[in-house]
C-alpha cells in the first residue's frame, strides 16, 4: 500500500534544517531507515571522547519511533522532576520541549516514495557533533549522556543544545526553550 501524504504535504519541502514542527514518529515516509538491520552497532559516544573516531560513512539516518519516544519520556520525566512543564518551541508551531523536530529530508530516489537525510545534510551534523565534543570539558559541560534502557541493551545518547538558527528553523528568540540535538 503506497503511504498518503494528506495533512503532512507541507512537511515534504526538501530543508537542510530541522523544522520546528511535530510530526507523527511513525510515518511510513521514513519507515526504511529503521526497519532494516544496516549492520551497524550502536556506538557509545563515550568512547569517542577517549580517541575512538567514526568515519564519515559510519553516519545514518535512523529516526526509529521507538527509540524517539523513549528519549522524549525520558527528558519529559526529567522535566517533571525539576516541576517544570513542556513549552512551546515557537508559537503556532504545535512542537513542544521535548518533542523530536521535524528532520531535514528529502525524496530518496533509491526506494521511491520515501524520505533520507542527504549525506551531505548528515556530514553537516556529524562535524557538529565532532565540535561540541571537541568543546566538551568539565568547566564547560555542554554534552549530557542519556542512557535509555532497550531490550538489545543500554542506548547510550549523546544531546548538546543546537544553535538555534544554523541547525532548525526556529528564531534566535526561542533559544531559551533549550531545543535539544541528538545523536
Amino acid at each position: 500500500m503506497e503511504p498518503q501524504v494528506g495533512a503532512t504535504d507541507f512537511l515534504l519541502r526538501e530543508t537542510a534544517k530541522f523544522q520546528g514542527k511535530a510530526y507523527p514518529l511513525d510515518i511510513p515516509f521514513l519507515r526504511h531507515t529503521y526497519s532494516h538491520d544496516h549492520g551497524l552497532a550502536p556506538v557509545d559516544f563515550e568512547h569517542l571522547r577517549h580517541g575512538r573516531t567514526l568515519r564519515a560513512g559510519d553516519w545514518i539516518f535512523r529516526p526509529d519511533p521507538v527509540m524517539l519516544d523513549d528519549v522524549s519520556s525520558m527528558i519529559r520525566s526529567q522535566m517533571r522532576r525539576q516541576q517544570r512543564r513542556p513549552e512551546p518551541v515557537r508559537k503556532a508551531s504545535g512542537i513542544l520541549q521535548a518533542q523530536p523536530a521535524w528532520p531535514p529530508v528529502g525524496f530518496d530516489p533509491h526506494f521511491g516514495r520515501s524520505l533520507d537525510m542527504p549525506s551531505n545534510i548528515i556530514d553537516k551534523h556529524r562535524a557538529t557533533v565532532i565540535h561540541e565534543m571537541q568543546l566538551h570539558g568539565n568547566d564547560l559541560p555542554i554534552i549530557y549522556h542519556l542512557e535509555v534502557p532497550t531490550l538489545p541493551g543500554m542506548r547510550h545518547i549523546m544531546m548538546t543544545r543546537v544553535a538555534t538558527p544554523r541547525h532548525t528553523d526556529v528564531p534566535e528568540a526561542s533559544r531559551k526553550n533549550g531545543l535539544l540535538g541528538a545523536a
